[in-house]
Formats: C-alpha cells, structure tokens, sequence
C-alpha cells in the first residue's frame, strides 16, 4: 500500500502561519487564516508551535509553502508489513508463553526503534483511519482473527490460562506502545538518561504477562 500521509515536526515550525493562509486562499480564496484546515497550536509558556494538520490533501498547499520543512509527507508503503511482523512471527510450534512474551518484546524494540512510525500510525486511527481503513479492516482483521484462533487453541489446549485472546493483542499493544507514543511524558515522568527505562518495562511487562498467560500449577 502507498498511503500518504502529512507529518509535523514541531522542532522546526516557527510559527510563522504561512501554511494556514496558504490552506485558506485554496480551500476558500480568501486568505483568512480563521478558514484554514490546518492550524498552528502556539504554546508561548513553551516556545512551541504544532501545526496540527487535517490530512485531506493529495496535494497539501501548506506542505509547499512551509519555510523551515516542519512539514513532510511521509509514505505508509512497506511500513504495515514492517508493524505487523511480530504479530506474523507467533508460531503455533513454539511454547505459546515464550511466543507471546517475544512478541512483547519485539513491540517494545519497535517502540524504541520506530517512535515516530507509531505515532504516525497512531495519529491516523485516532483520525478514524481516512487514509487506510480498508487496510484495518481488511488484511489486518484478517491477521488478528488468525492469530486470535491460534491463541484461543492455546487457551482450548490447556497450554495458556484462559483469557479472551483479541483483547490479550490489543493490550500488547497499549502497554508496549504507550512508550513511543507518550514518550515524552514518560520520559518527563521518570527522567531517564537514554533507554534503560525501556529494560525495565520490558521486564515489567514480561513478568505480568507471564503470570497472566501461564496455566495454573506451571512454573
């Protein structure tokens, strides 16, 4: 898929609101910035401006006309198959605790690796999904379905305690990432030098999926 989509980086915006009159002149003639789609969040106690772009545009005047390149399309191309590739890799040969607690793992790499990916993805479903909702409800449905079955005949097996399985995925998803996606409060919250506050969640969070996912009686 070739989805695109408008990203923002606030480092670079100095408020300059070009692109707000540049999104009202073409979207109503007129340049009155009050009409435009995208608007410009100015946090003066902070020294930021956030263009909060609407993601309508094929072609993006605001896009054009930004002097200091805040903002950039950027191509959701390979970047599902590179997301759901944890997902994919549990395999129903392996022992399913130990599968499901890479799979943690590997979310929490990418949560360190690809930050700014997933808030881009983010981003776009907190939007309803406007420029990819046939992929959500398409291929990936398809492929949560299917590994949801293989958990479920995990549960059915006795190898797994019981637990709903969608509802196991989507909260591998929430708590591994919540660190790209609010890293800047977390890292406000518990100040760390680089990524060792990562570590310490993954431990966290292999423990407490551990004691979840392993049958009673079991080690």
């Amino acid at each position: 898929m070739t989805s695109q989509f408008l990203w923002v980086d606030p480092k670079k915006c100095n408020g300059c609101m070009e692109c707000e009159t540049a999104c009202a002149l073409v979207k109503t003639g007129e340049k009155d910035p009050v009409r435009s789609r995208i608007r410009v969040i100015d946090w003066n106690q902070k020294g930021l401006f956030l263009p909060v772009s609407c993601q309508h545009c094929e072609t993006a005047p605001c896009l054009a006309v930004c002097p200091k390149e805040a903002i950039h399309r950027e191509l959701l191309g390979g970047l599902m198959d590179i997301w759901l590739a944890p997902l994919k890799a549990l395999n129903d040969a392996g022992d399913p605790v130990a599968e499901l607690l890479d799979y943690v793992e590997r979310k929490l790499e990418m949560s360190r690796d690809m930050p700014r990916e997933s808030r881009l993805f983010a981003g776009e479903v907190l939007q309803g999904a406007p420029r990819f909702g046939e992929f959500v409800a398409g291929p990936l449905k398809a492929l949560v379905d299917e590994k949801a079955a293989l958990i479920q005949g995990w549960v059915d097996a006795g190898r797994i305690a019981p637990v709903d399985p969608y509802h196991l995925i989507f909260s591998i998803w929430a708590s591994t990432q919540h660190y790209a996606d609010f890293d800047t409060q977390v890292r406000a919250i518990l100040t760390p030098t680089g990524d060792e506050h990562l570590e310490d969640a993954c431990a966290f969070l292999c423990r407490m999926y551990a004691g979840l996912l392993r049958p009673n009686g079991s080690d």
